[in-house]
């Protein structure tokens, strides 16, 4: 697949941009989309046999892309539901986060998860980005800024029962050091319903991991997928920073929470106390 990395530093030097999907794909650094050769449109279809994605290695007329609904069906019934509600993107639909997006981000992650198996991380990194980062291209979620300080501190003290100060939240995410920690919020129409932040977590016994800081979805949010967004990005993010492994503090009373983090692949190894000292 060399070509097809040539083709992306072509793409990054010409800062073209992006093709977003009506279900968030960047079609732009799709290989399906930049493969025109017959040698290319073949090394396509073997990379998506390869990954899982097809039975069977198939034609390279197969492989091709002729583009979103050109084909018989779709398979999350994204495609058929984007005619129904006369929207030219989910993320313009006023019934999102819906089922069909719900079945395909987990979809997504199967699939995320069997391409990085077959591939290197050089090849790895735009194909993921292509496909697998439909929850920013969609608008669902992106890196906070100062402005978000007031919704983060009012989902801390309602959701999480913190006393929150805005100023100390504004002056903290105006420092963040980008190097070792990141805030991602979630978004329902523009505004602010979660947040989730995360760090690198280094001991002298262990490699390198990511710690979750802080999570949390506005009740009436909840059950939408917007918890997942905010984990799948804190992942994202970890795995880029050479992270091995994600851990998560949680009180012991927030039974729901420990739900939904077993739901998310998370297993619980040990109780603890916490102890605290002002000084």
């Amino acid at each position: 697949m060399d070509w097809y990395l040539k083709k992306i530093e072509e793409l990054k030097k010409d800062r073209r941009e992006p093709i977003i999907s009506c279900c968030g794909d960047d079609c732009s650094i799709c290989p399906r989309f930049l493969a025109k050769t017959d040698d290319e449109l073949r090394e396509t279809a073997e990379l998506w046999f390869k990954a899982g994605w097809r039975d069977r290695v198939v034609s390279n007329k197969e492989i091709a892309c002729t583009g979103c609904g050109s084909g018989p069906t779709c398979s999350f019934k994204i495609l058929p539901c984007q005619k129904e509600k006369n929207v030219n993107c989910c993320k313009n639909c006023g019934d999102y986060i819906c089922s069909n997006l719900k079945n395909l981000f987990k979809n997504s992650d199967k699939k995320e998860a069997s391409l990085k198996k077959v591939c290197g991380d050089e090849l790895f990194r735009p194909i993921a980005k292509s496909f697998y980062e439909k929850e920013l291209n969609l608008e669902f979620a992106r890196t906070a800024t100062i402005e978000d300080s007031g919704s983060i501190c009012y989902i801390s003290k309602n959701e999480l029962g913190y006393e929150c100060d805005e100023n100390l939240v504004r002056q903290k995410l105006g420092t963040l050091d980008k190097n070792r920690e990141e805030v991602f919020v979630a978004l329902y129409k523009g505004n602010v319903v979660g947040f989730v932040h995360v760090e690198k977590y280094d001991v002298l016994y262990a490699p390198t991991m990511a710690n979750i800081l802080g999570l949390a979805v506005s009740n009436e949010f909840r059950g939408m997928s917007y918890g997942r967004i905010l984990i799948h990005l804190a992942e994202k993010w970890a795995s880029k920073n050479k992270c091995t492994a994600m851990r998560v503090n949680s009180g012991i009373t927030r039974l729901g929470a420990h739900e939904f983090y077993r739901a998310m692949g998370y297993d619980s190894e040990k109780d603890q106390k916490r102890f605290f000292k002002n000084l």
